[in-house]
């Protein structure tokens, strides 16, 4: 293809910046792959006893597992009948839809930290018009940025006291309103690459210029024009696109993580689409640019993190080769929304957080302290000043002698730290964040339980492979900035995205769950730079690699676990299976004379093992004896005596005789001897509008009758412990056998499907 030498020999200002930016980003996301295959997981089982290289290559084989599954997704999109696209696609929509379903209903994952906390504080407000817990109450005071989405999540409250729904079963209307955003997301997502003018596109509309140029007969134009980007390649591709974006894990892993991070998905990616829709219709255009301010106002409102998005806009229009006027009712329209969301979501809360709110210079100072996450020291110390002027000022002296007292060794240790626990490890924290079921049953050992090391290899693999497409993406960009001058804005918003990521994180708190709002971001990123590379001659002569990475990719598996037999069938090794538990606690509820606790719960699987936590506030001097009974269905198991003792804390850990069966299941709690007036008060949570533990209720039974505590559980642990090992040789070569059938498939298939889409017809 021609060059247009002028714009190469003669690079401006603008040219000079993208390529050194697009550099930037070759680099960094070249480190990112390298980084992801060189995570070590040592909380898991099998995976803590492997060395640091064999990780790496167990990683680095479940990329090239997601590589397969990609080139058989490429040429069966190819292959199949036309008629048969918009079916398939349909079907597949049904099937994503029922997965995260099944994960709605059965995955029985509860509400913890800033989401409890968040979901409390609206429940307060609509029940009591009022935030009135203190706990909750210094949290919405600290984190004002909450109050849009404490705001929404009033609003389903609500609607549930409408329709009647109990605090026991919100969790399924937050979790069904939060699978609408994820999919939302995935569907604009869709959109947004749908409309991406990808290199195959851009050098088609070259060359259908050069034929004009050259004057050739504008049918044959036409005609080329229809073959290369008409509807029956747009259909295929539109499936292919959906089919990648359906692979993603997280789309069902954080089905059940009503968040900022989950809800703000469709503002930003319905922005990201308008933002570069094209429109034939007059002021089709002004209007998309209108709604994408007004989306990404929102989404800042949600989610600040949405502000990245926003500046790469502004920095690909800015770069553009051609400008329009009304683009800039984008930044226009953000700041009049993030004013007008922000007036009514603090005039609706009601709370003066002028010098309660932590400035922003808190979360880089406390992100300095090694490895970058929440540290509750420095939270007490901004906390413990009075005034924003105090905090202001302190925060900034502590931020200072931090820097000063680090090495450089220090900060790049710090930043390697940061971006393995936001960027680098595939888990995202989703086993922090979701590992705890309320019930435990079907797929919960292989998801979040002891036993998911191959799920863990499966979510690092992916990682691993969508940097690698991220990489691609960069390269492929930065080549055609080479061989043309230009790259398509849509691009370098993408790339803009991901460095501003980047550079936030590295500067700010880190924790697993912040890589999700740009969830979709990167996999479109990723996305295109497959799809580009699959376009390259090169990439397509390589169709007979499949069937070794498939020969390798089972050879691996099966020295791997040869390599590890006496870990995996031998070793035996003590096993926790949480059933039922409730791990969040911020408050005390005291259990007086005369009063019994009740906690109902739901067993889903067998345990034989219970953990509680009260409080003696009395001190030596309390002399209060409690009696702890458990019950299954109507039979007492347990019946144990608690003592107040010296200590102001006390756990109250016990072991079943025998393991109990499946079924409802009681604990109560009840003074039995000592002074009047001396008492214990037990470790609760309190959420108003949603019970913390949704599988019971909790009860205090006193003079007065039976008073139901809604939105309140108990803290406790029920769970079955044991000596096991890992797993059993059948189960074992059932599972090794199906790995390997199923690369067989992607590999062979692939490659079959593949030379026989490239027979002349």
């Amino acid at each position: 293809m021609p060059q247009n030498d002028k714009t190469v020999a003669r690079p401006d200002l603008i040219h000079i910046l993208i390529k050194l930016s697009l550099i930037l980003a070759l680099a960094v996301s070249a480190v990112f792959v390298v980084g992801a295959v060189f995570v070590f997981h040592d909380d898991e089982w099998i995976l803590s006893q492997m060395s640091r290289g064999m990780q790496a290559l167990l990683f680095t084989g479940a990329a090239a597992g997601w590589f397969l599954l990609w080139r058989l997704l490429c040429f069966l999109t190819k292959s199949i009948p036309f008629r048969h696209v918009r079916y398939i696609g349909i079907l597949a929509c049904v099937l994503a839809v029922a997965v995260q379903l099944c994960f709605v209903f059965f995955s029985g994952n509860a509400y913890k930290w800033d989401a409890l906390y968040v979901i409390g504080a609206a429940g307060s407000l609509v029940k009591q018009g009022e935030i009135t817990h203190p706990g909750i109450l210094h949290y919405a005071e600290i984190y004002p940025n909450q109050h849009a989405f404490l705001c929404l999540t009033a609003v389903l409250i609500r609607v549930a006291e409408v329709f009647r729904v109990s605090s026991v079963h919100m969790h399924v209307l937050f979790d069904l309103v939060n699978l609408i955003c994820i999919d939302l997301g995935c569907f604009f997502t869709l959109r947004f690459l749908c409309a991406f003018r990808n290199e195959r596109e851009l050098h088609g509309a070259e060359r259908r210029k050069e034929n004009k140029e050259s004057g050739k007969e504008k049918a044959e134009t036409e005609k080329a024009e229809t073959e290369e980007m008409g509807k029956e390649e747009a259909g295929r591709r539109k499936l292919r696109i959906l089919l990648f974006l359906l692979c993603n894990p997280f789309l069902y892993l954080c089905v059940t993580y009503y968040y900022t991070i989950t809800v703000s998905f469709p503002f930003c990616m319905a922005a990201t689409y308008l933002l570069f829709r094209r429109s034939d219709r007059k002021y089709g255009e002004v209007i998309c640019r209108i709604a994408a301010g007004v989306l990404f106002g929102v989404a800042y409102a949600l989610r600040p993190t949405a502000v990245i998005f926003l500046l790469a806009a502004v920095l690909a229009w800015l770069f553009a080769k051609r400008k329009k006027l009304f683009d800039l009712c984008v930044p226009f329209c953000f700041i009049v929304t993030v004013l007008f969301v922000h007036t009514i979501s603090s005039a609706y809360v009601g709370l003066d957080t002028e010098d309660k709110a932590f400035p922003t210079s808190h979360w880089i100072m406390m992100s300095l302290t090694a490895p970058g996450t929440h540290n509750a020291e420095d939270e007490a110390y901004t906390n413990s000043f009075a005034t924003k002027e105090e905090k202001r000022e302190m925060v900034k002296k502590r931020l200072t002698e931090k820097w000063s007292a680090m090495t450089a060794h220090d900060v790049l240790s710090l930043a390697r730290d940061k971006m393995e626990i936001v960027f680098f490890d595939g888990t995202h924290g989703y086993l922090s964040f979701r590992s705890d079921g309320v019930r435990s049953d079907g797929m919960y050992e292989a998801l979040y339980g002891m036993h998911r090391d191959p799920t863990v290899v499966l979510l690092q693999g992916y990682q691993v492979f969508l940097f690698f497409g991220l990489l691609l993406f960069v390269f492929r960009a930065l080549r055609r900035l080479k061989k043309e001058g230009r790259v398509p804005s849509e691009s370098l918003f993408l790339a803009y995205v991901f460095l501003g990521a980047v550079c936030f994180y590295l500067l700010w708190e880190a924790a697993g769950n912040y890589y999700l709002p740009f969830l979709f971001i990167f996999a479109a990123a990723a996305y295109a730079g497959l799809e580009e590379g699959a376009a390259h001659e090169v990439y397509v002569r390589s169709v007979h690699i499949e069937p070794v990475i498939s020969v390798c990719l089972i050879v691996l598996f099966w020295g791997t676990v040869l390599g590890h037999v006496p870990a995996l069938l031998e070793k035996e090794t003590e096993y926790e299976h949480p059933v039922s538990s409730q791990i969040v606690g911020f408050e005390e509820t005291e259990v007086g004379d005369g009063e019994m606790l009740t906690q109902d719960m739901t067993l889903s699987e067998v345990g034989n093992h219970l953990i509680l936590q009260w409080k003696n506030p009395a001190g030596a001097e309390n002399n209060a004896v409690y009696e702890m009974r458990f019950f299954l269905g109507d039979t007492m198991v347990l019946c144990e005596t608690i003592e107040a003792g010296e200590d102001y804390n006390g756990i109250g850990d016990y072991t079943f005789a025998t393991t109990l069966e499946t079924g409802r299941a009681r604990i109560e709690i009840e003074k039995i001897a000592g002074d009047a007036g001396k008492t214990l008060s037990f470790v609760t949570c309190s959420a108003p509008g949603v019970s913390p533990y949704y599988g019971g209720e909790l009860k205090r039974r006193g003079a007065g009758g039976t008073e139901v505590l809604d939105g309140r559980s108990l803290l406790f642990a029920f769970r079955e412990t044991r000596l096991e090992c890992y797993t059993r040789p059948k189960r074992l070569m059932a599972f090794g056998l199906a790995l390997s059938f199923a690369f067989i498939i992607m590999g062979f298939c692939s490659t079959i499907v593949g030379v026989r889409s490239r027979r002349p017809r």
